[in-house]
């Protein structure tokens, strides 16, 4: 599924048949909901993709491949699995952090710095608890390279999930250069 404006490309590009739907929203709603298998989402750039993964950060959905197209816009396929491919080699992930709580970002960051990773891009938003907006947190999206089998990256996601209040692979990509 995707919208009905990026249909020919997500099909020329693919080399699928993509199924247009109304709009993206409604695309991740049926992946969602297991109505289809895979939805794709067209963006301008990567840089767009904090308005996706401010959509799924919290849903069963993950991003599995980014392609680029000649016209520049980016295809991000999406299903409600992670896939480990060869060609896969940059890891999103989300997780939250206080934002009463002073240094809470760095402790989660001296993680990836203990095992050596180096964080390729970070984004923030933030995310109200409760209605009332007065309990809040961060949600900070982070790009890696690594390999979802390596002893560092296992024990850095361990870690994460067992100390943040909220932790979720969103993807596993090949790395755009």
């Amino acid at each position: 599924y995707c919208s009905d404006t990026d249909s020919r490309l997500v099909s020329s590009l693919l080399g699928a048949d993509a199924q247009p739907v109304p709009s993206g929203g409604i695309a991740l709603d049926s992946l969602e909901s297991g109505t289809c298998t895979y939805a794709a989402i067209v963006l301008d750039d990567f840089y767009d993709s904090d308005w996706l993964f401010s959509r799924i950060f919290d849903r069963h959905i993950y991003v599995n491949s980014i392609t680029v197209a000649p016209s520049g816009k980016h295809v991000f396929l999406m299903s409600r699995n992670l896939y480990d491919m060869p060609e896969n080699k940059m890891i999103s992930l989300a997780f939250a952090v206080s934002t009463t709580m002073h240094g809470s970002l760095a402790q989660t960051l001296e993680i990836f710095s203990d095992l050596k990773i180096n964080l390729e891009y970070l984004r923030f938003k933030t995310h109200n608890i409760d209605a009332d907006s007065k309990n809040q947190q961060y949600i900070v999206f982070a790009d890696f390279v690594g390999k979802l089998s390596s002893s560092a990256v296992r024990t850095a996601l361990l870690q994460m999930e067992s100390e943040s209040p909220f932790f979720r692979v969103m993807g596993y990509r090949r790395r755009i250069d």
